[in-house]
């Protein structure tokens, strides 16, 4: 059963999608697959990843870039619009020519980072412009993300070096300045804000030499909770 946001992101390519012989194996595709007839959407798909094979280079950018700003746009649209295999022969392989083709423009590199975890690409595009906003916010992201494993298992146990997280912290707070979007700035601070909190609170335990992080950290309001539930076992 294709969920409605499945549903929705499937309908806008419906809708975008010119009703070209060159794209309409695709539409079939999305029709067959927001009806939920996979078998029939499903050998569409495959005629057309065959057949784009020998689309040139700007028809093949121009697919790919609303593929994947679609999928960003709309929940689940990286799943119904986007199944594995498209991902792997039509969509990665034509964000790597385009890379090439164009390189000074960040867009490929960003997707390649944000729907492939290519960290290598995001580095490219940061270097083409810093400030660009759509990799910045993918690379603070990613960045939080790191805090939280070295987090997550707190109060029980610290994963990582929190000298070093403290540093990268830095690096954080410098960045998320650099956010234009109030809203998204609010966001990340306030992501960034919970981990920096268990990190110092870490730190000034380990520095304070208690045994009990946890009665430390009540004695002291302060804050050493992950959040994330987690058992541990014993043999």
């Amino acid at each position: 059963m294709i969920t409605n946001s499945q549903n929705t992101a499937l309908n806008n390519l419906l809708e975008k999608i010119p009703d070209t012989e060159t794209f309409i194996l695709y539409k079939g595709y999305c029709k067959y697959r927001e009806q939920g007839l996979r078998k029939l959407a499903f050998e569409q798909l495959k005629l057309f990843i065959e057949e784009f094979k020998s689309y040139d280079l700007s028809s093949k950018i121009w697919f790919t870039d609303l593929i994947l700003a679609n999928a960003e746009s709309v929940k689940d649209g990286d799943y119904g619009p986007m199944p594995h295999t498209l991902k792997e022969i039509i969509i990665k392989p034509t964000l790597i020519l385009w890379a090439n083709f164009e390189p000074l423009n960040y867009l490929p590199l960003y997707w390649l980072a944000k729907f492939f975890y290519d960290h290598d690409a995001l580095r490219k595009a940061l270097n083409i412009n810093p400030l660009e906003q759509k990799p910045l916010i993918q690379d603070i992201e990613w960045k939080i993300g790191a805090l939280y494993e070295s987090t997550h298992h707190l109060p029980h146990f610290y994963i990582g070096d929190v000298d070093a997280d403290l540093i990268l912290a830095d690096e954080i707070k410098h960045k998320i300045e650099g956010v234009i979007n109030e809203r998204e700035k609010i966001r990340l601070h306030t992501e960034f804000n919970f981990y920096e909190s268990l990190m110092l609170s870490y730190k000034s335990w380990k520095i304070s030499g208690t045994k009990d992080f946890t009665e430390w950290a009540k004695a002291n309001n302060k804050d050493c909770e992950s959040g994330i539930k987690a058992f541990y076992y014993s043999k």
